[in-house]
């Protein structure tokens, strides 16, 4: 228990400084790269590229947090096991 605690709390951090590098890093970074590539066009190949790379990341950087809760469960329900077992 006092092992998972200070990981859960990096693992959450990582999740959100994740999110906020690829919206405010990442996202404007490829906006400037297509800007200087496509010029005039830009603005409606953006439009489609931004809300399809922030839909796949938003469906996608769930799915480790998911895994990692069950992982987590698990070994707290082992603990807890272990506890009344031994009690």
């Amino acid at each position: 228990q006092t092992c998972a605690l200070p990981i859960l709390c990096w693992v959450c951090l990582g999740f959100c400084l994740s999110i906020v590098i690829f919206e405010y890093v990442i996202l404007p970074s490829l906006d400037s790269i297509m800007s200087i590539t496509f010029g005039n066009f830009n603005e409606n190949i953006w439009l489609w590229t931004r809300s399809l790379l922030s839909w796949t990341f938003g469906a996608v950087w769930v799915l480790p947090i998911f895994l990692l809760s069950k992982i987590i469960n698990s070994l707290w329900f082992q603990v807890i096991y272990i506890y009344i077992k031994t009690s």
